[in-house]
């Protein structure tokens, strides 16, 4: 039979037909029309996409690995972002389950769900390979493997007899793709053959197969036209350095990739890596190359401003440009202008959030999370929060205004496009370094006298953190989470070692990282000051974690992660697994369990989904908060006409306080989740009310805009024919309904009205 093959080929859709052979009878899944089913064949076949010029390839996973349900899903490349998109969307995870989550279920072997990998499909054209013929060959995405090279092989065995049952049944043994350049990340490769042999695997690299398949050793994986100084990073090398102004030659693949304006790889990538996802999410040109000298020009110009042009053919060139091309693309490139909150400083003196007036306690007089900081101290119960104070933005206007600063900054900002990267790094050192080495005393002296007094009113605290609060972080359209650096101080050290914390806060506003976001999203670096936000410092922490809260269709959803001891949820350590658990509402007796912490149990009873019983009370704490905060953050935007769709991130404590586990906030912040919800029509109101039967009662008004008398009421329920049709989430608390009313109770009329879900459950 003849099928009809969709796939993706140098960014150009294509249709190939191919003849199906009677003997392909796979036995996977796949989400068709946004259902999870059973594939055909033809359906399979049309999931494959096309990877180095010539090879047709699937991605895919398998769901429950190394279980007796063990699944073979094949993803829709065109509709799902890689194995996180499909596991998320197809799989059902949900908006709150992250990539974190995702790498948790893959690279360790004790909580291991899923297993990615791709299918090099040769039953067409076998590859002949050391006197050998193969029709499929077999790799793992590169996650960071946790096991030992011998679980690792025994993984792959159990892999291959699944795929061999379930997608490639009559087509053999494969061969098993290694990569070729050792590293934590490329797992199995050639230094590491012993066992994968052992297990009877035979090998080969991604070039080898490549050449071996006549395929494209340079590959034009995402075209267009980049313009940018051209630096060449050697294996072991860092990008951290990159800006937006460079086009980065790698010699390997890396893991973490800058904002840059253009990727070329020394080594081969397919559609769907992670690079490729990446510059096609950020509209960089992505080439990657088996070696330099098949691409013109390009070993001549490392180190020269150049463009680069990539084009769908597979060409590829680099050629020289004057910096006024350069700055007119670089200026084309930048996102429109994000204007950050003004600020307007009251006063040297510290604030205390107890008492300060809602001016001392706005963002524009001490930053947003200082702001937010205000907040949790106000509206939660003061059990769950430490004491905050702020230190306002006119002490770094003071700093930033002396003139040896003040004549760096001015120099920066008025000729920062005709510099290249490495020169505004360099000038971004000497502002911090003037910042931190040449504030003369009496500039600096206040903010010192106001931490002091602030300590004075905190007896018995002992260390105290001083963070970093600016007006370009913690905002609903920008998070800037990670950019600025925040310190620790001990009460009883010197004045010196104060004044050398302050100013290593207020200097970081001019960290390499924070200045090359900004200018991504084109912000005014002149409008941007940096606040400190003051609180006691927290240690021997029983706990500490985060929480995401999202308004989801059946309630409210809490995500929790969570680590024991001072071991860090948000950057851990390479070998640390944090406890990783969802529920919605009160429900504890319906956890989601995602993963279990390698370091100690906080919330979850060892080998069960259920919650400790010493633990429920701060997990219902913190679920209360966590609602409580999104309502009032969420209910601000809207106040101010922003229907986004958002979630709320908390970072807490949990510490021991005796014979007790007592919770503590530390910092709230949105979370942009998305497109802005629907504007209710114009003139139009509806009130609902919860009528106890997991539905509502309706009232629309006024009554000229439907057939509806003001008194007539009608039943609606989710998806369900009862009163009204159907009933559909569009985020950010509100549901459309989609009017057809059928029942004798209520007139027929037809229309849609938006419902703000607060008034009613919407089950």
């Amino acid at each position: 039979m003849l099928t009809s093959r969709k796939f993706y080929c140098q960014g150009d859709l294509v249709v190939v037909s191919v003849q199906t052979s009677s003997t392909f009878k796979p036995q996977v899944m796949g989400s068709v029309a946004n259902t999870l089913r059973s594939l055909t064949p033809g359906e399979a076949e049309a999931l494959q996409f096309v990877s180095h010029d010539k090879i047709l390839t699937w991605e895919g996973l398998v769901e429950h690995i190394g279980k007796p349900n063990a699944t073979v899903h094949l993803i829709d490349t065109t509709r799902f972002e890689g194995h996180y998109g499909y596991t998320r969307n197809a799989l059902g995870r949900g908006a709150s389950y992250t990539q974190f989550n995702f790498y948790s279920e893959v690279q360790f072997p004790q909580t291991r769900r899923y297993m990615p990998f791709l299918v090099f499909d040769f039953r067409d054209r076998p590859l002949l390979w050391n006197g050998q013929s193969y029709r499929w060959v077999l790799n793992i995405r590169r996650y960071d493997y946790k096991d030992s090279h011998q679980a690792l092989a025994d993984m792959l065995a159990g892999l291959r007899t699944l795929l061999s049952k379930n997608l490639m049944a009559g087509y053999g043994e494969p061969l098993l793709f290694v990569y070729e350049k050792p590293g934590t990340y490329r797992r199995p490769h050639i230094q590491q053959l012993t066992e994968v042999k052992a297990a009877g695997f035979e090998t080969i690299t991604e070039q080898q197969m490549i050449e071996a398949a006549g395929g494209a050793l340079v590959s034009v994986l995402n075209p267009g036209t980049a313009i940018g100084y051209l630096e060449l990073i050697k294996v072991g090398e860092d990008g951290d350095h990159l800006t937006p102004r460079h086009i980065a030659v790698f010699e390997d693949t890396p893991e973490r990739i800058p904002p840059i304006t253009g990727i070329v790889t020394l080594e081969p990538q397919t559609p769907l890596s992670h690079v490729n996802l990446l510059a096609k999410n950020r509209g960089t040109p992505n080439v990657s190359t088996a070696k330099m000298e098949l691409i013109p020009s390009l070993a001549g110009s490392i180190g020269k401003l150049v463009k680069m042009v990539a084009k769908p053919d597979g060409t590829v060139t680099f050629t020289p440009v004057s910096q006024a091309e350069a700055e007119q693309f670089w200026a084309s490139k930048t996102k429109d202008q994000l204007e950050v909150p003004t600020i307007t400083a009251t006063s040297l003196d510290p604030v205390e959030f107890a008492t300060g007036s809602p001016t001392d306690l706005a963002l524009p007089n001490i930053g947003s999370k200082a702001s937010n900081y205000a907040v949790l101290q106000n509206r939660l119960d003061p059990t769950f929060v430490k004491p905050g104070f702020g230190l306002s933005f006119a002490h770094y206007q003071q700093i930033a205004a002396e003139p040896d600063t003040q004549i760096i900054i001015r120099d920066l900002l008025a000729r920062k496009n005709l510099f290249a990267p490495e020169e505004i790094n360099a000038l971004l050192k000497l502002i911090r370094k003037s910042i931190e080495k040449h504030t003369s005393d009496a500039t600096i002296a206040p903010a010192i006298a106001a931490v002091r007094a602030v300590i004075a009113k905190m007896p018995g605290v002992k260390r105290i953190r001083l963070r970093s609060s600016t007006n370009s972080e913690d905002l609903p359209t920008f998070n800037g989470a990670g950019l600025y650096e925040s310190k620790g101080f001990n009460v009883d050290d010197s004045d010196q070692k104060l004044r050398k914390k302050l100013l290593k806060v207020m200097a970081s506003l001019w960290l390499e990282r924070a200045f090359w976001e900004r200018e991504i999203f084109a912000i005014d670096h002149a409008d941007v000051g940096m606040a400190i936000l003051i609180n006691p410092a927290f240690s021997d922490e029983f706990a500490n974690g985060v929480v995401v809260g999202t308004e989801e269709s059946n309630g409210f959803r809490t995500w929790v992660n969570a680590q024991k001891g001072e071991a860090s949820v948000t950057n851990p350590l390479d070998d640390e697994l944090p406890e990783s658990f969802a529920f919605v509402g009160d429900r504890l007796s319906e956890l989601q369990v995602q993963s279990r912490s390698n370091i100690g149990s906080v919330f979850l009873v060892d080998g069960a989904d259920t919650i400790r019983n010493e633990r429920q009370e701060a997990l219902l704490q913190l679920r209360q908060v966590t609602q409580q905060l999104y309502e009032h953050f969420v209910e601000a935007q809207r106040a101010g006409g922003d229907r986004r769709k958002y979630g709320i991130d908390i970072e807490y404590k949990l510490m021991q306080e005796g014979d007790a586990v007592r919770l503590y906030v530390k910092q709230s912040r949105l979370l942009n989740l998305g497109e802005a919800a629907p504007d209710p029509p114009t003139g139009t109101r509806v009130v609902a009310k919860d009528n106890g039967m997991g539905g509502a009662h309706l009232r629309r008004y006024p009554k000229q805009l439907s057939e509806l008398r003001d008194d007539q009421m009608c039943i609606m329920k989710v998806n369900q024919v009862v009163g009204i049709n159907r009933v559909e989430d569009v985020g950010n608390g509100f549901a459309k309904i989609n009017v057809v009313v059928p029942c004798t109770a209520c007139p027929s009329f037809k229309g849609e009205v938006y419902v703000f879900r607060k008034h009613f459950n919407f089950l």
